[in-house]
């Protein structure tokens, strides 16, 4: 029996056996293959999927607190120097407007275009921020027209006076800063001649008649009594019709200070500074007084 069971199991024994061997040979050999390769393509398509982000560091990171004050102080000043510009700026022409040597150009009739003309011979550049500044920053031209008027030198009481023309086209001029020039013209408050002349042409610029009937015109140019001074050139005034906007208007002239003054002593209740038009109109609304 052992020998016939040697016998029969041989021819069928060996291809189990191999088989056998190949299963474990398989497993040795390829199926570590296969997972590890299988490991890899899972790391590959996990890496691509959701690839490792790395922490970008805060630009702020790094730099040393002692940086950071000079930062802040730097800002600071910065605001600082912002905040007291207009001020600073305002002092700066308020000065060189008092030190510009400004006088009027020497005509005497009033009747003239000429006449009561500023000029300068120091600090132009200044002067002409003043200028410009009545337009692009009116109320802080107007506030140094103001303070030039008030009790600043004959230079910056030239300067001011000049100004203001250019104030009241940029509307920024109010009654109160009219009344000003006005008090330039009072040979009891003022003695500079200059002044006063500057005053008389500023003034004329400023002032429109509304009225400019035939009665209107011999109105306004009949001349006052009791002139002041003593000027001996005959006093006259002159009209002039104009037409902006196509309505007839009177602009007005006086040969001089004095009788510039004396006219308006008497005028003046005739009319109003109109806030529409940005000068001194005459007659008011209801017309002539007298």
């Amino acid at each position: 029996m052992a020998y016939f069971s040697v016998f029969r199991m041989a021819p069928t024994d060996r291809p189990l056996r191999l088989a056998r061997l190949r299963r474990v040979r398989y497993k040795m050999v390829r199926e570590p293959y296969m997972s590890k390769h299988k490991q890899q393509e899972a790391a590959v398509v996990q890496n691509t999927a959701a690839p490792k982000s790395e922490e970008t560091p805060h630009p702020a990171a790094g730099i040393p607190k002692p940086m950071w004050a000079a930062f802040g102080i730097i800002l600071l000043a910065g605001i600082i120097l912002l905040s007291t510009r207009e001020g600073r700026a305002q002092r700066a022409i308020a000065k060189a407007i008092g030190e510009c040597q400004a006088s009027v150009m020497k005509e005497e009739n009033g009747l003239n275009d000429a006449f009561g003309i500023i000029q300068f011979k120091q600090n132009n550049q200044e002067v002409g921020k003043l200028l410009s500044l009545c337009e692009s920053n009116s109320a802080l031209a107007l506030e140094i027209f103001r303070n030039a008027m008030d009790q600043g030198s004959q230079s910056a009481k030239l300067v001011a006076i000049h100004s203001a023309f250019f104030l009241a086209s940029s509307g920024a001029l109010q009654a109160v800063d009219f009344e000003r020039l006005t008090a330039r013209l009072d040979p009891g408050k003022e003695t500079d001649k200059d002044i006063r002349k500057a005053a008389q042409r500023a003034i004329a610029d400023l002032t429109v008649i509304t009225d400019a009937s035939p009665e209107a015109k011999e109105k306004c140019e009949r001349t006052p009594a009791g002139i002041p001074g003593e000027n001996a050139s005959p006093h006259k005034i002159q009209t002039r019709e104009e037409k902006p906007g196509g309505k007839a208007e009177l602009a007005i002239r006086w040969s001089d200070p004095d009788l510039a003054y004396a006219w308006w002593a008497v005028m003046a209740k005739e009319g109003s500074w109109s806030s529409a038009k940005h000068r001194f109109t005459l007659p008011r609304g209801d017309g002539w007084q007298r």
